[in-house]
Formats: structure tokens, C-alpha cells, sequence
């Protein structure tokens, strides 16, 4: 008789031990469904478009484009390692002039070889009142050489690019032309956040008739332009 009593007992102490572990395991399962579904951990779901920017880059057209023109790089031969100055420069005085060339806002410049990253600088132009006076510089060290850069502008007072270029600047007499965008003319790129900023300078002066936050001078030649 003692002996079934104790049997009975364990078989009850277990049954009350398998109670609080499902008790348990279902309030776990609870308390992990809830954090799930909280707004913090949320994953976003992939089929939706991100509309927290509505900048794209844009090639642009046949008529917005400018005739690339290859330089000539006599430094390619130099080490690798070496650290080397390099500049890109724009011209913003097309032929003719414009007193409203150039921009009061600051202008950031991003250089690359193809994807690599090579460094950024920003700064204000120059104000051009006539041919003499330099273009605009933007001056960088890497070991890498660049074929491609960026341009942006922080603000809405347009910018005339007629030509743009990157240099390396070799101390000799006359430095070395890696690559041109453009032509030297009255046709130029007009930079600024306001897209209608084009009707100051005109059709002659922009013929695409629109003005962009930025541009993309890609080492294959082509120009894209940033909306």
C-alpha cells in the first residue's frame, strides 16, 4: 500500500512539473510573437519602394551631352605607391562670358578610380569677370589615379560648367591632362537645386533647359546628371 501511495505521488509531482513547463514554454512563445511584431524590430518588406529620396542619376541626352575628349598621360608610368596631386578643375567662363557664371554657394567635388573612393573637397568658386583668370580648382593627393568624379552644389545660385577636366599636376611646365568633359564654347552644364535656375543665363548658355543638383563625369565619357 505504501508503495503504490508513493508511485501515485510521483506520477502527480510530474504531471505538475509537465503543467508549468508547457505553462511556461506558451508564455515564452507569447512574450518572443510580441516583440516580433513591435514597431522597433520590424523588418521592411522588399516589395515596397524607399521613398526617403527621390534623387536619381539620369544620363542625359544627346543634345545635354558634350563631346569627351581624351588627354594624354605621360605620368601613367609613375610607381603606384607614390602619393601624387592630382586636380579637377571646371571651366566656368564659356565664350563670350556671363557676369552670373559662377555661384556664391559651396561646391563639392568627389573623386574616384571607377568605384574607388579617392577623397572629396569643398569649396567656393572662383568669380570670373573674364578668360584670364583661372578655372576652378579642386586639388587632392591619392596614390591612385582618378578617371571619374562627382560634382554637387549646396544651394540654388546656378553654376556654368563648359568644360571640366582632371589634371595631374607633375611640376613640369605643363601638367598632364588625364581626362576632359566638354567643349570649349557657350554651351555648358548648369548646377543648381533649382531646376528653372537655367532661365538667368538662357538657351544659348544651357541648352538643356534645366538646371541639376549634380553631376556624375563617368570615366567612359558619358555625364549624368543628379534630379
Amino acid at each position: 500500500q505504501k508503495i503504490k501511495m508513493k508511485l501515485l505521488n510521483a506520477k502527480t509531482a510530474l504531471a505538475l512539473l509537465l503543467a508549468l513547463a508547457t505553462s511556461d514554454a506558451a508564455l515564452l512563445r507569447s512574450k518572443v510573437h510580441q516583440r516580433d511584431d513591435s514597431p522597433s524590430s520590424k523588418v521592411l518588406s522588399n516589395d515596397k519602394k524607399d521613398t526617403t529620396s527621390d534623387g536619381r542619376w539620369v544620363l542625359l541626352k544627346d543634345s545635354d551631352e558634350k563631346v569627351p575628349k581624351e588627354g594624354t598621360n605621360d605620368a601613367r608610368r609613375l610607381d603606384e605607391r607614390t602619393l601624387r596631386a592630382f586636380r579637377v578643375g571646371f571651366d566656368a567662363y564659356p565664350t563670350g562670358g556671363h557676369i552670373y557664371a559662377t555661384t556664391n554657394d559651396d561646391i563639392t567635388v568627389v573623386l574616384y578610380q571607377n568605384d574607388l573612393y579617392l577623397g572629396s573637397v569643398v569649396k567656393k568658386s572662383y568669380h570670373h569677370v573674364s578668360p584670364e583668370i583661372n578655372d576652378d580648382l579642386f586639388y587632392f593627393q591619392s596614390v591612385h589615379e582618378p578617371n571619374s568624379f562627382t560634382v554637387f552644389t549646396h544651394g540654388s545660385d546656378g553654376y556654368l560648367i563648359d568644360e571640366a577636366y582632371i589634371e595631374e599636376d607633375t611640376g613640369a611646365p605643363l601638367d598632364t591632362t588625364i581626362k576632359t568633359w566638354g567643349v570649349d564654347n557657350h554651351a555648358c552644364w548648369c548646377l543648381s537645386q533649382d531646376p528653372n535656375d537655367w532661365k538667368a543665363f538662357g538657351y544659348l548658355y544651357v541648352p538643356a533647359q534645366r538646371c541639376y543638383r549634380g553631376f556624375k563625369f563617368h570615366q567612359d565619357g558619358k555625364v549624368y546628371g543628379y534630379l
